[in-house]
């Protein structure tokens, strides 16, 4: 895994966090992992795959880049909350496809993993809802 980025260009004011925010993700789930059963290892693997195809990204995505991880990260933490709220859920849902639809347009890696990222967690929900 990679924890170093290489961009060329003028940055300034981009402040690139897709691992802190994608590491974030990841606590919420492992914290949550009694809960979520066998759904907390797909979902950790599914991040995993985020953040090897977000860096893999070009450097001039990388504003896309990391606001897909910001909205995934708080899909997560909507969706593995002790009381999930089913609006907040829907909502970050939305924001992970609008956040991310340039990167999900251009990156067929990237859009099937957030599709799955997706359906884990509406499975997620309807066994709440259960």
């Amino acid at each position: 895994m990679r924890d170093q980025f290489n961009f060329s260009g003028d940055f300034r004011g981009a402040i690139v966090n897709i691992n802190a925010s994608l590491d974030r993700a990841t606590q919420s789930v492992s914290q949550h992992q009694d809960s979520l059963a066998l759904d907390a290892d797909r979902l950790r693997d599914l991040l995993l795959d985020l953040r090897t195809a977000l860096e893999a990204s070009a450097p001039e995505n990388a504003d896309d880049a990391e606001a897909l991880a910001v909205s995934t990260t708080h899909l997560i933490e909507a969706a593995v909350a002790d009381r999930p709220n089913r609006q907040l859920v829907k909502g970050a849902i939305q924001a992970v496809l609008t956040g991310g639809k340039s990167l999900i347009a251009a990156s067929p890696k990237i859009a099937t993993t957030v599709n799955q990222i997706i359906d884990t967690v509406q499975k997620l929900q309807e066994l709440s809802d259960g």
